[in-house]
């Protein structure tokens, strides 16, 4: 009797171990939370914009470059283990920012699209929204300040004021991103009308920028940059303008550019720092 006792009880014993390996294996496997977050511009083969920000349980990526740049965002994307976007933020639909969207609609798993309300006849943008009819993929068209908390990520989108734009670059929505002590802001193609608005909003200084409009110059494109006063800036285009330039100098702001390069930030939640720049 006794050994049937036994037995029986190192048989549970044994299928407790065999449980809490399985479990363990399987915990393994999920990935973990990550504090820090990365963020890259991916480099495009002329001016256009591809933001890529992520952790180990998180992606978003603002704007897709243009249809060139398909495979160097693909790779990128990849190369770095990227399989989901909780996000995908395109700004306007102009070819440089919304280029390679199918792209990454049909390569990952996409959990939202973010994009502004736009009614203008554009065939790319027709190619696009039926294209997201057909992956069913949720589309959101903010009318209000839209906020999402991820982590200790907080993700703030700024959708235009008005509807009707006579510039198509001034649809663009504003991506604010603050990671704990760390701001860091993304206004898409802004011009002078959008930079007046975005300009009602106190965001303080910003440890990021990315210039509105490839560092092209208009009246209100150096007062944003002066009261910004960031750490680091990035033009996607080959450089800024000479107003920008002068501007970004005073203040001493670290410029970064992303034609035929990527450039990669790191924030911790305290600081951020420049990791590395990749030709493409």
């Amino acid at each position: 009797m006794k050994r049937v006792i036994f037995r029986a009880f190192g048989a549970m014993l044994l299928i407790v171990v065999m449980a809490g390996l399985i479990y363990g294996l399987e915990l393994a496997d999920r990935p973990q939370y990550d504090p820090n977050l990365n963020i890259a511009f991916v480099g495009t083969n002329d001016d256009a914009d591809c933001i890529v920000l992520w952790q180990a349980d998180f992606a978003m990526m603002i704007d897709t470059g243009e249809a060139v740049d398909a495979d160097t965002i693909l790779f990128f994307l990849e190369e770095n283990e990227i399989t989901d976007l909780d996000y995908l933020v395109l700004t306007h639909p102009d070819k440089d920012h919304i280029g390679s969207a199918t792209d990454v609609i049909r390569a990952l798993k996409v959990s939202a699209v973010i994009q502004p309300y736009y009614q203008k006849e554009n065939d790319r943008n027709k190619f696009l929204q039926a294209r997201l009819n057909q992956s069913r993929v949720k589309v959101v068209v903010p009318t209000r300040v839209l906020h999402y908390t991820v982590n200790d990520i907080n993700i703030y989108i700024y959708p235009p004021l008005e509807k009707n734009y006579k510039e198509d670059n001034n649809y663009s929505l504003a991506v604010y991103i603050q990671h704990k002590d760390v701001s860091m802001l993304f206004p898409g193609d802004a011009q002078s009308k959008r930079l007046s608005e975005l300009m009602q909003t106190d965001w303080g200084t910003v440890d990021l920028y990315k210039l509105p409009h490839h560092g092209r110059y208009n009246d209100r494109s150096v007062e944003l940059f002066n009261l910004l006063s960031p750490t680091y800036t990035v033009v996607t285009a080959k450089e800024p303008s000479p107003e920008l330039l002068e501007a970004g100098n005073t203040l001493g702001t670290q410029w970064f550019t992303t034609v035929g390069q990527t450039v990669l930030f790191y924030s911790d939640g305290q600081s951020i720092q420049w990791v590395d720049t990749r030709a493409i």
